[in-house]
């Protein structure tokens, strides 16, 4: 990538972590389950997610997405639960786990897709800085390690300039 900038990006990864370590430290000194996931999710954007529960109705998830020719976009989300909001009359609506959460994303794009990006302007900047609010529901599916979950995300950019997008996905994860 012309000009791309991988101490930026480190830089930037260390404070979306940090950002959301806050919050969840607080969380894991209660950590009651503690499980860890990692998976896919396909749609806009695509690419790789991770999540971290901290206790029965708080998580943590965060994502990698990429495009080899264009950019690449980092997440993280601090997750909300409300197991058994649609009862538990079933299986399926008794392993369902919708959730509201808060979230913030980079964004970094190559210069000559920065015009015409939905991230980024034509302003001079490679590099965009967004809140997410993330709304879904995963379904741990029954005597298996595996979540499936469907998810859309208002997306609002703070810089370099304002912007909205919304991205949505479904996908799974393997809980380990």
């Amino acid at each position: 990538m012309k000009n791309f900038n991988l101490k930026k990006l480190v830089t930037s990864m260390t404070f979306l972590a940090l950002v959301c370590a806050v919050p969840a430290q607080a969380a894991a000194n209660r950590l009651s389950d503690g499980s860890k996931a990692i998976g896919l999710i396909l749609g806009n954007p695509s690419g790789v997610t991770g999540k971290m529960w901290l206790e029965d109705s708080h998580a943590v998830d965060m994502g990698l997405s990429f495009s080899s020719d264009s950019f690449i976009l980092v997440y993280a989300d601090y997750l909300l639960h409300f197991p058994g909001l649609f009862g538990s009359s079933s299986t399926f609506t008794e392993n369902l786990k919708p959730y509201l959460g808060l979230g913030a994303e980079l964004s970094f794009a190559r210069d000559s897709n920065r015009i015409g990006s939905r991230y980024l302007t034509a302003g001079g900047s490679s590099m965009g800085i967004g809140v997410r609010i993330p709304i879904g529901a995963e379904w741990m599916v029954p005597d298996a390690p595996f979540g499936i979950f469907l998810e859309i995300a208002p997306v609002f950019g703070i810089a370099p300039t304002s912007y909205s997008v919304v991205e949505s996905g479904v996908g799974v994860r393997w809980y380990f």
